[in-house]
């Protein structure tokens, strides 16, 4: 008996214990497991990005109890997230002005949260200042290009914003000169950098500016086309010949000139002047006129054999045209023009025959010949046009028309500094395009054509040109004026074309386009096939679409 009460307490012992325990042995007594640990991972390590740039975090984010809640912050605490927290967010860097040092080191936190559990991680952004040069408001560049006259400085302002102490101005030119140097304490940002075109300023050509920091942060480039006075090639329409003008590597004020054929090929160099100024042949003398700075028009035959030079005694000569067996030029500082005829041997010319009625400060440029007898000339300081007749020895004035919507040379926009390209005359079946510049009211520069009916003298219509464009010339294939303009939005500027219908004065876009920029020599081949542009030396002909 007293056995089997020492069994059942035994038993009954067991039952509590077990109870007690949770259950029977190899229960876990009924209650929840312990939850996994909280884990996190970011998209994206370590990441670079401009200031005031963006970076999008991607967090992983598993354990806890499954209500995961993520959160972000940045060290040092600079820049902001969007939303403010979640799995993806957007990260803005700071600003260059929030920014304590460049490169500025972030190291961005996501921390996972669940209950009382959490975990981090984190993402390196480095934030690279950002430097942004552009030309500055006033410049005297009129988008991005440039004409001057002979030796003069003209002073071309940047804006530089991002610039620190010690960074580098670099430029490139394809005709030598340029800045470089390390910029100075004492410029508030925006920066104003001056680059100073000095010397021999008709030698035309592109350019380009940028800034490199001391942290190797570089800037964006801003390229600009030097124009020089006025449109550097010519065709003899009888022969196919085409003529170039350009500087060279010679002395200062010394010009090469190039024979092209319309096939692309070339004779290489022609002659050797005294001023890159520009170039006219005649068609039915096959002469070659290049102006010069010595008051002359210089003559060549077409093998390249000098004729001599028809004098003024006035320094840069800057306009020539050549046509029906007269030469013409314009010397714009001391309001000149002249014509002669062009003799067949050499130079015993006539005497120089001084256009009458030239007001002072009209600044004649571009002048051209239209036929036998007829001349007609533009006034930059005075945005007129003049016709001439021209009859044995005497020249007689034959209308004048004031294009009123250009702006004169002379007006305050050009005061300081002299300029002479921006103006041309082209001519297509009786009617004249007169290439002129307009300063808009945000000191911007446009370029437009005026149509002029040669017979009655009167205007047709103005049309506008794209910005930049750098030069006109006759297409009467197309029965159009084609333009020229240097198209910048791309990594490298190309030049582009547009045909303005003499007509209509519709503006037709063309797809053919140059690696030359800019044209500063360009024309269409006779023929209308192709279209040629030169520069420092180089040609390309593409085929005209």
């Amino acid at each position: 008996m007293k056995q089997r009460l020492l069994f059942a307490v035994a038993v009954c012992f067991l039952a509590a214990w077990q109870a007690a325990c949770g259950g029977s042995p190899g229960s876990n007594g009924g209650g929840t497991p312990p939850p996994p640990p909280v884990t996190i991972t970011i998209s994206g390590n370590p990441l670079t990005v401009n200031a005031a740039g963006q970076v999008q975090l991607t967090a992983t984010a598993s354990g806890g109890n499954g209500n995961l809640a993520v959160t972000w912050s940045a060290s040092p605490n600079v820049g902001s997230f969007s939303p403010a927290s979640g799995t993806s967010v957007v990260y803005t860097a700071p600003a260059d002005s929030a920014m304590t040092q460049s490169p500025e080191q972030i190291t961005i936190t996501g921390t996972a949260s669940s209950g009382k559990q959490s975990s981090s991680n984190t993402v390196d952004v480095t934030v690279d200042r950002t430097i942004t040069l552009s030309l500055a408001p006033g410049s005297i560049v009129p988008n991005s290009e440039i004409y001057s006259d002979f030796g003069a400085m003209v002073p071309v302002w940047y804006s530089c914003v991002g610039c620190e102490v010690g960074d580098t101005v670099n430029s490139t030119s394809s005709f030598g000169g340029g800045v470089q140097g390390i910029l100075p304490s004492g410029f508030l940002d925006p920066w104003n950098i001056l680059y100073n075109w000095a010397g021999q300023l008709d030698i035309p050509g592109p350019t380009s500016v940028w800034v490199t920091g001391q942290d190797g942060v570089k800037s964006n480039t801003v390229w600009l086309a030097f124009d020089g006075s006025q449109n550097m090639a010519a065709e003899d329409s009888s022969t196919g010949e085409i003529f170039y003008a350009y500087p060279g590597n010679g002395p200062l004020y010394s010009q090469f000139t190039m024979k092209f054929h319309q096939d692309g090929t070339t004779d290489g160099e022609f002659s050797d002047a005294i001023c890159p100024c520009g170039v006219a042949v005649d068609s039915s003398t096959h002469e070659v006129l290049e102006p010069s700075v010595i008051g002359t028009l210089q003559a060549f035959t077409s093998t390249g054999n000098s004729l001599g030079g028809i004098g003024i005694n006035r320094s840069n000569v800057l306009g020539v045209s050549a046509a029906h067996g007269i030469g013409c030029g314009t010397e714009p500082e001391s309001d000149i023009a002249f014509c002669t005829k062009l003799p067949s041997a050499p130079f015993n010319a006539p005497p120089a025959l001084a256009l009458p009625g030239i007001p002072s400060g009209s600044q004649p440029t571009p002048i051209l010949v239209l036929d036998a007898s007829d001349v007609v000339l533009y006034g930059r300081g005075d945005t007129t046009l003049r016709w001439y007749t021209i009859s044995g020895t005497s020249a007689t004035a034959a209308g004048t028309l004031t294009l009123s919507q250009f702006t004169p040379a002379n007006a305050a926009y050009w005061n300081q500094y002299p300029v002479t390209g921006g103006w041309e005359i082209a001519e297509v079946n009786g009617i004249l395009g007169v290439m002129g510049q307009v300063v808009n009211a945000d000191g911007t520069v446009s370029q437009k054509l005026a149509l002029v009916d040669n017979t009655d003298q009167t205007l047709t219509q103005y049309v506008a040109l794209p910005p930049g464009t750098i030069h006109i010339t006759a297409d009467p294939v197309h029965n159009g004026i084609l333009a020229e303009y240097v198209d910048f939005s791309g990594a490298i500027p190309i030049t582009r074309f547009v045909r303005v219908d003499v007509n209509t004065g519709s503006v037709t876009t063309l797809s053919a386009t140059s690696a030359l920029f800019p044209g500063v020599g360009f024309l269409v081949t006779n023929d209308g096939s192709h279209i040629a542009t030169f520069v420092q030396g180089k040609a390309d002909f593409e085929p005209y679409q």
